[in-house]
């Protein structure tokens, strides 16, 4: 009570309440009094009319300390009803603050990645136009500012050597596609489970802006074959895929070989989502150790990794001496260049999918594989 007084004695409720109990004090003490002079009286045998003279003045000082203790207790509850508003409207307050501040954050880091993905496709389009001096704005240093930086690396490379263009897109192509793979993918998968209406917006300029970034692309090379001749986009063709048993990967063991975190992180929940059971390498001499060790079903492997790239690590898997060579691989690849897809048959590579993929061409390449058909049906069997 100390020290609730000497820190909330200001307080309107609480000054009320004080000042109501230190009125208080001086009638209890003479209540006090008088009743020792009753108990003298009644012991000595006194006259009634004397008693009844002091019954008289406690009735009196009870209905004084009746409205003293009456307005202490009101002052305190009705100091508890503010307190508890108080508390209320803060609480409400800090819950649309925050919830304001979440979406403000989340509306704001979209547009800077549609921002920074707009950026890069413009810069695409003057390049491919012949405009190698031009460098795009890098707003931020994430996968897109990565991409950003690189971009301007390279357009810097072609500048002092513009014999190198063709390189250049080629390795352009390379960089943007493996981030937009992770980018686009990830992007495809929130849209799916989100209910809130402005972020699907949010996401699908992403979903949009990525693609626009990709045909800004794709029309920088085939201009670019304009000019020197021959073909250089190779397009693989998605079969229809439909599904309708979700889980149809149960019991299936993926190798996946990617370098690319961001990627593994992709596909390992593209995968997981349909019940496949994942492992992971970070490049082709790991995969090699986790097949022998552990054995797979399948192997999803990107081609360009360091130590041993993808192409080295399929032929060394064909070249097993058990039943473990003749396990089906997909490649993952960023290269789009007539030939990959060729090579890749050549060494024993049994399917192709560029990136960035959708969910279901890789579904799709994923049933062809182990079961010969492109669609999965609620019951039906693995094949074999």
């Amino acid at each position: 009570m100390i020290n609730l007084l000497m820190r909330f004695h200001d307080v309107s409720y609480l000054k009320r309440a004080f000042t109501a109990w230190a009125n208080a004090e001086p009638a209890l003490e003479k209540l006090i009094v008088i009743g020792e002079n009753l108990h003298d009286l009644v012991a000595q045998g006194a006259d009634q009319d004397e008693i009844q003279v002091l019954l008289k003045e406690v009735d009196y000082i009870n209905v004084q300390l009746t409205g003293l203790e009456d307005n202490f207790s009101y002052t305190l509850g009705e100091g508890a009803r503010w307190l508890e508003g108080l508390i209320l409207k803060v609480v409400m307050a800090l819950s649309l603050t925050i919830g304001t501040a979440t979406v403000l954050l989340s509306v704001s880091i979209n547009r800077n990645l549609k921002k920074g993905v707009d950026a890069i496709i413009e810069g695409s389009a003057r390049v491919g136009s012949g405009l190698l001096s031009e460098r795009v704005q890098v707003f931020s240093s994430d996968e897109i500012g990565m991409v950003a930086m690189a971009f301007n690396e390279m357009t810097a490379t072609v500048e002092r050597n513009k014999n190198a263009r063709r390189e250049f897109l080629l390795n352009m192509s390379h960089e943007v596609r493996t981030p937009m793979n992770a980018i686009l993918g990830f992007s495809r998968h929130l849209i799916e489970t989100e209910y809130n209406k402005e972020r699907r917006q949010s996401l699908q300029l992403i979903i949009e802006s990525g693609d626009r970034l990709l045909q800004a692309l794709n029309k920088a090379l085939e201009q670019l074959e304009i000019e020197k001749g021959g073909a250089v986009m190779q397009t693989v063709e998605a079969t229809m895929y439909e599904e309708r048993n979700e889980d149809w990967g149960k019991g299936v063991r993926v190798l996946v070989v990617e370098d690319n975190e961001i990627n593994l992180m992709l596909v390992q929940k593209l995968l997981e989502k349909r019940g496949f059971e994942v492992l992971a390498a970070e490049n082709g001499r790991v995969a090699l150790q986790r097949l022998e060790e552990a054995g797979a079903d399948i192997v999803l492997m990107d081609l360009q990794m360091p130590e041993m790239d993808g192409y080295e690590a399929s032929s060394r898997i064909r070249g097993l001496p058990s039943e473990k060579a003749a396990v089906p691989i997909i490649a993952m690849t960023a290269h789009t260049v007539t030939g990959d897809r060729e090579r890749c048959l050549e060494i024993g590579i049994n399917e192709y999918i560029s990136k960035p993929y959708r969910a279901a061409e890789l579904y799709s390449k994923l049933s062809e594989a182990l079961y010969g058909r492109s669609s999965i049906s609620a019951g039906q069997a693995p094949g074999p």
